[in-house]
């Protein structure tokens, strides 16, 4: 698995791409963690992988939790149909709401 972060303006991207593990899974939080403190107002999170595991979505569900009362926010971008699948099992989407591409997420009206 890899973890990859960019800034793009007032958002910061974080893309996890490849195989999903305990170790990698608690790599994520930390990045997620290190995201939610930082000055972003949107976190924009790329879900390029064959699944994400339980550890994954909690720690979704706990950023969005931690950023959504300072009025920012958490969006998702994944095609996948297991990932997808997945988020809507957990009921994350619609409070995290979820786009197919990062240009659409970057779009969106806040």
């Amino acid at each position: 698995m890899a973890i990859h972060t960019s800034v793009k303006g007032n958002m910061r991207i974080i893309l996890l791409e490849g195989e999903v593990g305990m170790t990698e899974s608690l790599e994520f939080a930390r990045e997620m963690k290190t995201s939610a403190a930082g000055p972003w107002k949107i976190l924009i999170v790329v879900l390029k992988c064959a699944a994400v595991n339980s550890h994954c979505l909690g720690t979704l569900l706990a950023t969005h939790n931690t950023i959504h009362p300072e009025k920012r926010e958490l969006r998702l971008v994944a095609n996948d149909s297991a990932i997808v699948k997945s988020l809507a099992g957990f009921r994350i989407v619609p409070m995290v709401p979820l786009f197919d591409n990062v240009e659409n997420a970057a779009a969106a009206k806040d």
